[in-house]
């Protein structure tokens, strides 16, 4: 193994330890001797890239590829700087000239199309570009990106397995854990996004997006409990306008509600508990029964009144 693939790969070790000064460093050193050396300047690009320094990281990939014009690696990196600074269009025309000038590096374009297609919102064709790539690179491991197409397809368990057991291999990054979290917040098991969203913040303790996850997760229980009063508000104007019926669809309305409520809290709290929200609901149920009987007995009885007086 040579000097330089020894620097590389300490390189990539700073790199994955968030230590980008040090990374940078020997990529500086490399290029001092070999300015054209691909894995070098790829390492130095990262550097910005990872610290979410997309301008810097296009400023640099263009100086790259004004000095090699034939580098896939520096195709690939404007491409990339483009797509993340929001610039569809500046990307799409850096994956053309990718194609047209290097055809013949057909990984680097499919998993560009794939990246393309996912920024873009087509599902179906990044499900197709993936496809062509993990059989052109049957040796990669392709769970990430297959678990945050079930995300964007909705199927948010599905989504949830293929991510827990990327985690259980040991191979999950940041990104990986921040999607189990939202994936489990969708599906409602919202204590697998707590903790998903804490072991994200470990390894990105700025995420914001994680830290709302969590305060989600809580907040999330208030809105039903206030829905059931609206709808109990609404039931009792059902008992004033129409009577017993009224009675009869605003609490089967409440049951129902707190039914459903039911399995939704289920997800969230030790077995047990079901039972004791199912109960609840039933004994709500007989309850509103009575308070909305009496108080339509009340309003009729009122009406009687009323009609005896003018009589």
């Amino acid at each position: 193994m040579s000097i330089v693939t020894n620097s590389i790969s300490s390189g990539q070790a700073f790199l994955k330890a968030r230590n980008y000064n040090s990374a940078a460093k020997i990529a500086d050193e490399i290029l001092s001797s070999n300015p054209n050396d691909q894995e070098a300047n790829y390492l130095k690009f990262d550097c910005f890239f990872e610290q979410k320094k997309y301008s810097e990281a296009l400023e640099y990939s263009q100086i790259w590829l004004a000095k090699n014009a034939i580098s896939p690696l520096a195709h690939f990196s404007l491409f990339c700087a483009f797509l993340k600074l929001g610039k569809n269009g500046k990307a799409n025309e850096a994956l053309e000239v990718l194609k047209s000038t290097l055809p013949y590096e057909k990984e680097t374009i499919q998993i560009a199309e794939y990246l393309y297609f996912q920024q873009t919102g087509s599902i179906t064709k990044s499900e197709k570009a993936l496809s062509k790539f993990r059989k052109s690179a049957p040796g990669l491991d392709f769970s990430g990106h297959e678990g945050l197409l079930k995300y964007k397809k909705n199927h948010f368990i599905a989504a949830m397995e293929i991510y827990k057991q990327l985690i259980e291999k040991g191979f999950a990054n940041y990104g990986d854990y921040r999607f189990y979290a939202f994936s489990a917040f969708r599906a409602l098991r919202l204590r697998t996004a707590r903790n998903a969203a804490r072991d994200a913040l470990k390894l990105e303790p700025s995420a914001l997006f994680m830290r709302e996850t969590i305060i989600l997760s809580y907040l999330v229980l208030i809105p039903p409990f206030l829905f059931a009063h609206a709808i109990i508000a609404f039931g009792k104007l059902l008992a004033e306008k129409i009577g017993y019926w009224g009675i009869i669809v605003a609490a089967t309305l409440v049951a129902s509600y707190y039914h459903v409520y039911d399995n939704y809290l289920y997800n969230l709290f030790p077995e047990g508990f079901g039972l004791a929200f199912n109960s609840l609901a039933i004994l709500y149920y007989l309850y509103l029964e009575f308070l909305y009987g009496k108080n339509w007995l009340a309003i009729k009885a009122d009406k009687q009144r009323v009609s005896l007086d003018n009589y």
